[in-house]
């Protein structure tokens, strides 16, 4: 528990303090907020990169960890938030920060799309943005705690030298305007057209677009797709969280609305994530799902994609399916009044 004390002694001033940037208006605080805010002894702007020894020694006081929860759910309920019981005591219930991988496979997404895509998001002095400070190596899975699944050993679709598929985000939740987004980097050498090839190497950036919050904690998912030229489009593609192409060693994930006049059939999941044959798409499918509780940040990143004739059945398809993720937890920053962009 030690861990997660130190966390939020040196996080949570940074998301109830309210310092002024030049020319960001910022919102008066609750009287919840200000009460913490008075509570905190150390106050920063620094990135998780910082060390939890070194945040320890900067701070006078370690704050118990159930009463800064206990603030940040009064600040939550002031916001407008109903407050999820359940998932309080799934985040609470190990010594790993925000539930670890237990609480990401089982607590679903509870964000609301009010907003239409032209929105963006509200940076502010009461923005959090918790970022990772570098790309991250994915790694390839042939079994995956996330999701439960397995997954082929081949390196068909995505070549495995060494840095070679990476990704990296940036999450923006804004408390006081009830709003969150998300920024998704991937770098990512696929074998296009071919199976025996090398691959190029595909860099891309996704961005959700801006959700509102309804619940605490608070949990987001996101999936998309990215192209050959390193385009990428949103949408849902299957059904569950996380989600994954795969549901059994046999059969694909349901596909998103199958049935429906509108949805998505099995042959078009086959065709936009192979590689395997002449007029298949060769499209990385991305995931991503994150967990907060407005101080810290758990979540995962994660790519697929398949190789496989165009006259496989389903189950060939399934068994070819390559995975590769990335699993981290992000220590809360105040948003520095710049715009966030990654080379």
């Amino acid at each position: 528990m030690k861990l997660k004390k130190l966390l939020y002694s040196s996080t949570l001033t940074l998301l109830l303090t309210t310092n002024v940037y030049a020319g960001v208006s910022v919102a008066t605080p609750s009287p919840t907020l200000s009460k913490v805010a008075k509570s905190m002894s150390y106050a920063s702007s620094t990135n998780n990169n910082v060390p939890v020894s070194q945040t320890a020694g900067q701070t006078s006081t370690i704050i118990d960890s159930e009463k800064l929860q206990a603030d940040l759910v009064a600040a939550a309920e002031d916001a407008g938030l109903e407050i999820d019981t359940a998932a309080l005591k799934l985040i609470n219930s190990s010594d790993d920060i925000l539930g670890g991988t237990t609480a990401i496979t089982q607590i679903e997404s509870n964000l609301v799309q009010i907003y239409g895509d032209d929105k963006k998001p509200t940076m502010d002095a009461n923005t959090m943005v918790f970022k990772d400070a570098d790309w991250k190596d994915l790694t390839k899975k042939t079994t995956s705690a996330i999701t439960g699944q397995n997954y082929s050993s081949d390196n068909n679709f995505f070549n495995n030298c060494s840095g070679c598929q990476q990704g990296r985000s940036a999450t923006f939740i804004n408390l006081a305007k009830g709003e969150i987004s998300a920024k998704i980097w991937i770098r990512s050498k696929v074998r296009t057209n071919d199976p025996t090839s090398d691959g190029t190497l595909r860099t891309a950036e996704y961005f959700s677009g801006v959700a509102g919050l309804t619940t605490f904690p608070i949990a987001g998912y996101v999936d998309a797709t990215m192209d050959v030229d390193g385009s990428t489009d949103g949408g849902t593609f299957t059904e569950g969280q996380p989600a994954s192409l795969v549901n059994n060693a046999t059969t694909l994930a349901k596909p998103y609305e199958e049935g429906e006049p509108s949805g998505i059939t099995r042959k078009m999941l086959m065709d936009k994530f192979n590689n395997g044959f002449t007029g298949a798409e060769d499209q990385v499918f991305v995931v991503a799902k994150g967990i907060s509780d407005g101080a810290a940040l758990s979540g995962i990143i994660a790519i697929e994609g398949a190789s496989c004739v165009d006259a496989c059945n389903e189950a060939q398809f399934v068994a070819s399916v390559e995975r590769w993720e990335q699993q981290s937890t992000l220590v809360g920053e105040k948003w520095d009044g710049t715009t966030l962009e990654i080379d």
